[in-house]
């Protein structure tokens, strides 16, 4: 069965940096133990011999903004611990996707494969194609719009689950 638990701290950034490929030059691994503490996963310091919990204590308003701080510093071009290192657009165009709908599309089975609604689904392909169109004259629209696009779906209750 998919999608019937909420992803540890470590599972949640571990998935998160091996499907976004983040790989050279990687983050660095402070930055993460630290994040992983702030989502209530300290590493090495379980709060018991029987170890955390887990399941539904993985999701409250503290530890669910900390992910999305932790992705938001991910696809930041401005962190220096966690940042700097994935750009979607770049990822998308990679596996062979041109379109700012082919790189929405890619980034969806990427990260949540079926579990958006197809509504959801058409409504992140549909900004990201809008963002793509819109005239940003500081940065690479379609890297703005891959950006916006992966924040969406690593914010996303879907992607929260294992």
């Amino acid at each position: 069965m998919r999608r019937r638990r909420v992803k540890g701290p470590v599972e949640h950034v571990i998935g998160t940096i091996r499907a976004l490929e983040i790989v050279k030059p990687t983050v660095q691994a402070d930055a993460l133990a630290e994040a992983c503490t702030r989502m209530g996963q300290g590493l090495y310091a379980p709060p018991s011999v029987a170890g955390w919990e887990g399941g539904p204590t993985w999701a409250n308003s503290s530890t669910l903004l900390n992910r999305t701080n932790l992705i938001l510093a991910l696809l930041s071009d401005q962190d220096t611990a966690l940042g700097k290192r994935c750009d979607p657009s770049r990822l998308a165009r990679r596996h062979g996707a041109t379109t700012p709908e082919e790189s929405a599309d890619f980034l969806i089975d990427l990260l949540v494969q079926d579990a958006f609604d197809r509504n959801v689904g058409e409504r992140v392909v549909a900004s990201m194609r809008a963002k793509a169109q819109a005239k940003d004259k500081e940065k690479d629209d379609a890297q703005v719009a891959a950006r916006e696009a992966a924040t969406l779906i690593l914010t996303s209750p879907e992607y929260q689950l294992a």
